[in-house]
């Protein structure tokens, strides 16, 4: 890669291929463009998903100990209370640590608290709704 705009990531450690670029970034309209023209660890992947997810200001998306097999979803009931879902597909029960201040979970009417673990059973899904001002 020789980019003429973009940002240069990452480039070879290489004798020959030292002096292009292995990965960039460029803006392209309201938001970015990466370009990866390399093999990348999962480590390096998520390096460069974690860029993308704050330029695009998204948040709460990703939490360093929530990935696959760990999906989140998040949506507002019609009382307009933020609910999320935590969803697990795989057959392995697992502990993630709770990525929101305070929720409740309404399939068992139990509390927690940001970095409280979250108990997901094998297959399993949870039902947080957020609760106000950290109340319980």
């Amino acid at each position: 890669l020789k980019p003429d705009s973009a940002q240069v990531m990452e480039q070879y450690e290489h004798k020959y291929w030292g002096k292009y670029a292995a990965i960039t970034k460029n803006s392209f309209g309201q938001g970015y463009g990466y370009y990866v023209g390399c093999y990348v660890t999962k480590d390096k992947l998520k390096e460069i998903l974690k860029d993308a997810i704050v330029c695009a200001h998204i948040d709460n998306y990703f939490e360093d100990n929530i990935m696959w097999p760990v999906i989140v979803r998040s949506g507002i009931n019609d009382k307009h209370e933020k609910i999320h879902y935590i969803l697990h597909y795989s057959e392995d029960e697992k502990e993630i640590p709770c990525p929101f201040e305070m929720v409740e979970d309404i399939l068992t009417g139990q509390c927690y608290k940001k970095e409280q673990s979250l108990p997901l059973k094998d297959w399993g899904v949870m039902v947080l709704r957020e609760k106000e001002g950290g109340k319980e």
